[in-house]
């Protein structure tokens, strides 16, 4: 299994348990998260991680290998548009670093808790990928300079950041913030009216100023050629360099 779950008083808490590659999401993972999305015996989810890392995104090898169209949403967003459009809460519990497909997998939830040494960061756009959920997702939720500093990687998002531009709710230490993230939940679930959480959250999600369609149009505009070039270089640990690629 690497999806660890313990379900309480309809209370679902989900780590993330491929610890050998810092939590990255492999197409086994994601299935896992799917079969949980799909139990109607849970009413509020809490995502986090074993080991040291919330999840370091992709999975590197499948990456590699991916033969999909550049148009075609990868089984990574399909579960992140899954989790938006859930009518149920979902909550990340950010353990350690969320990188990536990590960072989008955070930014998905509802309501994001820190520890003060976790943090948010988007490298795609060192491999030339269009992080197409955390362009959708961030539309209006945030200054453009610091989407865009996001975006491109050149910003991370600690605690300290991630509390003062609103995209995290709460920061707790370490040993705590699995227990507060789900007293949280709880909270919330005894406190808000379902059809109340339902709309309201479908109507935040329509205000966002890019559609999925958009962002999956975007997303089909990376250059296969860099692509390649770029996960080559990571699988061989060396740095690439764009600069000629520029002109």
């Amino acid at each position: 299994m690497l999806v660890d779950v313990d379900v309480t008083d309809r209370v679902a808490v989900a780590r993330l348990a491929n610890t050998r590659r810092r939590n990255a999401l492999s197409t086994p993972l994601i299935n896992e998260l799917h079969r949980l999305a799909d139990r109607n015996d849970i009413s509020a989810f809490v995502l986090t991680g074993n080991g040291p890392f919330f999840c370091a995104g992709a999975d590197v090898t499948e990456l590699a290998t991916n033969k999909q169209s550049t148009d075609e949403a990868p089984p990574p967003v399909t579960l992140f548009r899954r989790i938006t459009e859930d009518s149920r809460p979902w909550l990340a519990a950010l353990n350690g670093p969320a990188l990536g497909g990590g960072c989008e997998l955070a930014l998905a939830c509802d309501f994001i808790l820190t520890t003060p040494d976790a943090y948010l960061r988007l490298p795609e756009a060192t491999l030339g990928v269009i992080p197409r959920t955390a362009i959708k997702l961030l539309a209006g939720t945030v200054h453009r300079h610091l989407a865009l500093s996001l975006l491109l990687g050149k910003t991370t998002v600690t605690s300290d950041l991630a509390l003062a531009s609103g995209i995290a709710a709460e920061a707790h230490p370490q040993d705590s913030i699995v227990g507060e993230t789900t007293a949280f939940a709880r909270r919330l679930l005894a406190t808000t009216s379902p059809t109340a959480f339902r709309v309201i959250k479908e109507s935040v999600a329509r205000d966002d100023t890019l559609s999925w369609r958009d962002a999956d149009e975007l997303a089909g505009r990376v250059d296969r050629v860099e692509l390649h070039d770029a996960v080559a270089s990571l699988q061989r640990r060396e740095a690439i360099d764009y600069s000629e690629r520029w002109q």
